[in-house]
């Protein structure tokens, strides 16, 4: 199924499923997991992993929509900043969760933000271990492209 993003509202995005596509900043993006995070304050945030390396990051509560994209290289960090693409970028937020899955996964994420309001998500599987970088934004209704 198709969704145009412009016309879909905040509970739609959240249900998006596995194959259905979204347009996004003249991106055409392919659901690939859509996984409940429940930070541990209390907050449900809906993490859509999509094709092509993209991750777009719904909250409901607040209506913030972001869209990161895989850095596919390991980033140098400090606790207060992060150097990318030759833009720094200083920490600005983190937080912890679970993944719903059938098998839950704990997770932390650290955020850094330029002065140009493009951030670093650091996501970190506690389980694992593993470590994957985004390069991201906050979506506003110019980002969004409506067929």
């Amino acid at each position: 199924m198709w969704y145009n993003f412009f016309n879909m509202n905040i509970e739609k995005l959240t249900l998006a499923g596995h194959g259905q596509t979204i347009s996004i900043q003249s991106r055409i993006l392919r659901v690939v997991d859509n996984v409940q995070v429940e930070l541990k304050g209390g907050e449900v945030q809906h993490w859509l992993y999509c094709d092509s390396d993209f991750l777009l990051v719904v909250v409901p509560e607040t209506e913030e929509i972001s869209l990161y994209t895989r850095i596919e290289e390991e980033l140098e960090i400090d606790d207060e900043q992060v150097s990318y693409g030759g833009d720094d970028y200083e920490f600005s937020y983190e937080d912890s969760g679970i993944e719903s899955k059938e098998d839950p996964v704990p997770i932390s994420f650290k955020d850094y933000e330029s002065d140009k309001s493009e951030r670093i998500r650091v996501l970190t599987n506690e389980d694992s271990g593993d470590v994957s970088y985004y390069e991201g934004m906050t979506l506003t209704e110019d980002d969004i492209i409506s067929d």
